[in-house]
C-alpha cells in the first residue's frame, strides 16, 4: 500500500515540474523576450503634454469646467453642459456646471 502511494506521489510531482528540454517555462515565469525595465512591445507608452498644467494646478483662464474642458464664459459652459437655460453654477474653483 505504501509503495503505491509513493509511486503516485512521485508521478504527480513529476507531472507538475517543467520539462527538462526547456520547451515549457516554469509556472509564473516571464517570457524570455521581456527584459526587466523594458516596456511590453504591445503596450503604447503615454507621455504627458509638456504644456499642460501640473496635476492639481488650474489654468488661470479656467473659470468654468465642463467635462474636463475649461470655459471663461458662463453661457458657453452651460451650453457645453447641455442645459443653456437651466444650468446651475456649483461653488468650486473652477466652477462646475450642473443641469437642473
Amino acid at each position: 500500500m505504501r509503495r503505491s502511494l509513493l509511486v503516485t506521489a512521485c508521478l504527480l510531482l513529476a507531472c507538475n515540474t517543467p520539462s527538462s528540454d526547456g520547451s515549457e517555462p516554469p509556472k509564473g515565469a516571464e517570457p524570455a523576450d521581456v527584459e526587466e525595465g523594458k516596456a511590453d512591445p504591445g503596450v503604447e507608452e503615454v507621455h504627458a503634454d509638456p504644456d499642460a498644467p501640473a496635476a492639481g494646478e488650474v489654468d488661470e483662464n479656467c473659470e468654468y469646467k465642463v467635462k474636463e474642458e475649461c470655459y471663461t464664459d458662463k453661457k458657453a459652459a452651460c451650453e457645453a453642459a447641455g442645459c443653456p437655460d437651466t444650468c446651475v453654477v456649483l461653488e468650486s474653483f473652477p466652477a462646475q456646471i450642473a443641469c437642473e
